[in-house]
């Protein structure tokens, strides 16, 4: 019964409300919410367009994989040994020996990857590959085809080439790598070798000066006699040199933290001392009293105005009190706070300051101490010097000056000779860690990635077109789609009856899912309302086709086998089909009874099923709805409730005729039929907002034509299996074939009475 529940509806008045069905007990059910059943639901019944969308976007991603030109991809990784790395400057442009010295100075690996891609070393691997290097074909292979790039925290230098052939990605990316590492061992050679000439020069110069110097040395001994200084001249000499360097030393420190102190004196002054650590503030008492009594005041005043006046006495006496406890806390409000706590905590920053100050006046006060005592010693060492002969302090002077010319001539040769072994040595600044080898797969086109998009936007795109037409087709998809859209029960599903034609009418010993269909049915009808059980219906469809004749039929069948009298009135008064359907004689019927006084009991013709009797319309009226809405009519439906346990009415297609709709409130619920995949959610809201003006009591829907095969809304297994279990139940493990239970079948006569385009597809 679980199954059953979503289909099991209590009459209502009119259409069901808007926000669901009604259940069993009368208790508003609302409609199942859209799920993952419903979406897959839609994407089954249409799974052709879904399926070929998706193969469309596969196709066209393929295709475009085809039509791509395969490119390659060849990495070379180069090694940069920055200590080797020279200056790119001239020799000629090197003005002092400090210039010269850093020659070798590092150059980071990001100006050599801009190296690297440079012109000139992409022009020369082109050419060394007998390749174009025109500028056209360098901007594109800067711009499309050449990728150079460092690795993090690492000399190492990536060069990638791309290009439609591996062969020519692989060389020209050693190509690339070997004609970067011949430019930076050229760039070494010619360094040294400027460097070296530089070095030469500086030679020439500091020897014809060292020369000078001695031979002028020499000579001023010559002139004055002197062959040699005593020895304590020399060191008098060097004493006061000394000693007039370290006081130069001292004196410049003192200035240099002279200069940074005054400069933190300055930071000190626009620092506070000290700093608001925490506040911790405290109302004034007085004024919560005062807010307190006004809100007091106020709640009394709006109770007072509640029986008195606003100009009572009573009421202004509060007024009076109100307004002074205002004044009162205006005044209170005034006034400072009762409380204010603060903390007071020095700065932390002007205390690192005064630190750093103290110790800046340390190091000054103890240059200044060193200072004031060197001084006497360059003073004592210039008086010993004073004392010397004037002929000796100027042989020493001389002494010296030869003495630091020699020193200077040493560290320039061995520069010199520093710079003819790195000529020699051709050191290159970086080389060859990994060559490019060939490729063998392209980089692009990325089938993997094509493919993954391909089928991602076939996915969204056939999902999106498979909602989309579906939305447009306003059409019956299934039982869950009408209780969510409509809001409208759905009592019955019955399955389509394959390829039999004719009507059919089930039997008692049926066992096929159509007859267990039908057979649910009818259960779901009887207890539609358990606290008042139905005697009545009037089944109706928006349609014409629909099945909605074949289903009172076959309800009534199945009421009448359950041991009910059952009446089926033919009420379609435009084209019946229940007289050719069960060979019934096209008269009496219904308008004689009620035109003619034609007893009701005369009129009522038994059928083949026991307990089942019908009255067929007879002569057919000029204009059905006013012969309907006849109180004659209704007298006789009203007598036919009282004749039998249960009365069946077909009617005509409500959509568009009243026939049917003049009568509905004549029974006690109204049972709509829609054919799956046919009628139109429209045409079933015309239909319920006409029950609607007419209050007539909509019981559910019955979906007639459901396949049992195919559509994807969950309804086939259950019918397949249920079929099968059905058989097994009544008649064995070992029972007959579906065949040898046929449901009995009335033929339709040769030459019908009445022709109908309903009658033709009853089923």
């Amino acid at each position: 019964m679980a199954d059953l529940q979503p289909y099991i509806a209590q009459p209502v008045e009119a259409a069901a409300p808007a926000h669901g069905p009604v259940d069993l007990y009368g208790l508003q059910a609302p409609p199942p919410p859209p799920d993952v059943r419903d979406v897959l639901a839609v994407l089954w019944s249409r799974w052709p367009l879904f399926l070929g969308t998706l193969l469309l976007c596969l196709v066209l991603g393929v295709v475009a994989i085809v039509k791509q030109k395969p490119v390659y991809q060849a990495t070379a990784e180069l090694l940069v040994e920055t200590d080797k790395l020279v200056s790119p400057r001239r020799a000629d442009d090197y003005q002092t020996l400090s210039e010269m010295l850093t020659a070798g100075t590092a150059r980071s690996v990001e100006t050599q990857v801009r190296v690297v891609q440079s012109s000139p070393i992409l022009e020369e691997a082109l050419r060394s590959l007998g390749r174009p290097s025109d500028r056209k074909t360098l901007a594109d292979l800067k711009e499309k085809d050449l990728k150079v790039e460092s690795a993090i925290d690492s000399d190492v230098i990536a060069v990638s080439v791309m290009s439609g052939s591996p062969r020519q990605a692989a060389d020209l990316a050693n190509a690339i790598g070997d004609t970067y590492i011949k430019r930076s061992q050229s760039a070494n050679r010619e360094s040294a070798r400027g460097a070296k000439r530089f070095l030469e020069e500086q030679l020439t110069e500091r020897k014809r000066q060292l020369t000078a110097a001695e031979d002028h040395l020499k000579r001023y001994k010559a002139s004055v006699g002197i062959a040699s200084v005593p020895e304590e001249t020399t060191v008098r000499m060097d004493r006061l040199s000394k000693a007039e360097n370290a006081l130069a030393e001292a004196d410049t420190q003192a200035k240099a933290v002279a200069a940074q102190l005054r400069t933190l004196r300055g930071e000190l002054s626009g620092t506070e001392a000290t700093v608001l650590a925490s506040t911790i503030s405290a109302a004034n008492p007085l004024v919560t009293e005062a807010r307190k009594q006004i809100a007091t005041l106020e709640s009394e005043r709006a109770a007072l105005l509640k029986e008195y006046q606003p100009n009572t006495p009573e009421v202004k006496t509060l007024n009076d009190r109100i307004v002074e406890a205002r004044q009162q806390l205006s005044k209170e409000l005034r006034r400072p706070m009762v409380a204010d706590q603060r903390t007071v905590a020095r700065n932390p920053t002007r205390t690192e300051l005064l630190q750093q100050a103290a110790d800046l006046k340390a190091q000054h006060m103890a240059q200044v101490a060193r200072v004031a005592s060197l001084g006497p010693l360059v003073a004592s060492a210039r008086q010993a010097v004073d004392q010397l002969p004037a002929k000796e302090r100027t042989i020493v002077a001389l002494s010296r000056d030869v003495s630091n010319l020699e020193r200077a001539y040493t560290d320039l040769n061995t520069k010199h000779e520093e710079m003819s072994l790195r000529e020699q040595a051709q050191l290159p600044s970086a080389r060859l860690v990994e060559p490019a080898d060939v490729p063998l797969v392209p980089v692009k086109p990325k089938v993997r990635i094509v493919l993954a998009v391909s089928a991602l936007l076939g996915l969204m795109l056939a999902t999106a077109l498979t909602f989309f037409m579906d939305h447009l087709q306003d059409r019956l998809k299934s039982p869950r789609d009408t209780e969510r859209r409509l809001g409208l029960a759905t009592l019955g599903v019955i399955p389509e009856a394959g390829d039999v034609k004719g009507p059919i009418m089930v039997g008692p010993g049926d066992r096929t899912h159509v007859a267990e269909s039908f057979r649910l049915l009818q259960e779901r009808v009887c207890f539609a309302n358990p606290d008042h059980p139905l005697r009545s219906v009037l089944v109706t469809s928006p349609g014409p086709g629909e099945g909605k004749t074949t289903t009172a039929l076959n309800l009534a069948t199945t009421l009448a086998a359950s041991g009910l009298r059952v009446i089926l009135v033919d009420g379609d008064l435009r084209q019946p089909a229940l007289a050719d359907a069960l060979r019934l004689s096209p008269r009496p019927g219904l308008t004689n009874v009620v035109r003619e006084g034609v007893p009701l009991e005369e009129a009522l013709q038994d059928s083949p099923v026991p307990n089942l009797r019908v009255l067929v319309p007879g002569p057919l009226p000029p204009n059905p709805p006013d012969f309907l809405n006849s109180q004659a009519c209704r007298r006789v439906l009203r007598r036919l409730g009282e004749m039998a346990d249960f009365v069946v009415i077909d009617s005509v297609p409500s959509s568009l005729l009243s026939d049917g709709l003049v009568i509905a409130n004549e029974v006690d619920g109204v049972l709509l039929v829609a054919r799956w995949g046919r009628t139109s959610r429209e045409s079933l809201r015309r239909v319920m907002a006409r029950l609607q003006t007419t209050r007539a009591k909509a019981l559910g829907l019955c979906v007639n034509g459901m396949r049992t095969s195919g559509g994807g809304y969950g309804y086939q297994d259950y019918y397949r299996h249920y079929r099968s279990y059905g058989l097994r139940k009544e008649l064995g493990s070992e029972g007959p074939r579906l065949a040898e239970v046929e449901p009995p079948r009335v033929d339709p006569p040769a030459e019908p009475r009445h022709a109908s385009h309903e009658s033709a597809s009853l089923t």
